[in-house]
């Protein structure tokens, strides 16, 4: 755990290259219309963009991730479309400070959250958003594209996975 007290089960993350330190989750081998990604992060990038909670295969990855330049929170759907990885939503991941962090997918739109400093803000992107696979292990803390150094150096505690839009997120500042 993260401060070794009893049920914290935070796992820390170097964010080297060459891999990196990160954690996979198993395939969830399902057909998506509808996601929600939840977790709550402490650290800071190591390259241009950072995984978070990330699935990626060579056609449809799936996840949530950051910019290292503008610390913006960002996702990936609709089979790797620039529309998402690039959609502008001024939540910014502050450094080396617990934030929680939520994606929400339906056919419809794409709506990212981020709780910090005892608010929870979002951003919606009101586009289609096709029909996902998930063909592929996920990893905590790391974006297994492109190069070997989209991780995260910090720390990723409570993460889930739901194969349906949350409608309600319950956000508590950590005290």
């Amino acid at each position: 755990g993260h401060t070794g007290a009893d049920g914290d089960n935070a796992v820390e993350l170097t964010g080297e290259a060459g891999g990196g330190s990160n954690v996979e989750l198993p395939v969830l081998g399902e057909t998506l219309t509808e996601i929600t990604i939840t977790g709550w992060i402490n650290g800071v990038s190591t390259e241009a963009w950072t995984g978070l909670i990330q699935s990626r295969d060579g056609a449809q990855p799936i996840g949530l991730g950051f910019r290292a330049d503008s610390g913006e929170l960002t996702y990936t759907w609709n089979d790797n479309n620039a529309n998402t990885y690039n959609f502008v939503s001024d939540l910014v991941i502050p450094p080396n400070e617990w934030t929680f962090v939520a994606l929400t997918v339906t056919p419809s739109e794409g709506k990212l959250y981020l709780g910090a400093g005892g608010a929870l803000s979002s951003a919606v992107n009101a586009i289609e958003h096709l029909e996902q696979e998930s063909p592929s292990v996920w990893h905590l803390g790391k974006d297994a594209c492109c190069e070997d150094g989209r991780n995260l150096q910090g720390a990723i505690d409570d993460v889930a996975i739901f194969n349906q839009a949350l409608t309600c997120l319950l956000y508590t500042s950590p005290s």
